[in-house]
């Protein structure tokens, strides 16, 4: 459940301080997404991020690669 509120604005402080607390509400709606998501493919076992963690494997791989070449080189 989000919750909606508003905040009185009447000076240039209370639209500073409006404006902090309306980027607190969205990086806590951001992050209550995020983490609804990552819990729903963690129960469901989604495949989603397989594709990433195997490109970050693969990417790990060759960049060992490169630098045992650089070792066995110098």
């Amino acid at each position: 459940m989000y919750v909606v509120r508003t905040f009185w604005t009447i000076d240039p402080i209370d639209i500073g301080i409006n404006s902090v607390l309306t980027m607190i509400s969205l990086r806590d709606l951001r992050l209550a997404r995020t983490e609804y998501e990552v819990g729903r493919e963690v129960v469901m076992r989604l495949p989603t991020a397989r594709l990433n963690v195997s490109a970050l494997q693969s990417a790990a791989i060759e960049k060992e690669r490169s630098l045992d070449e650089e070792r066995e080189a110098s």
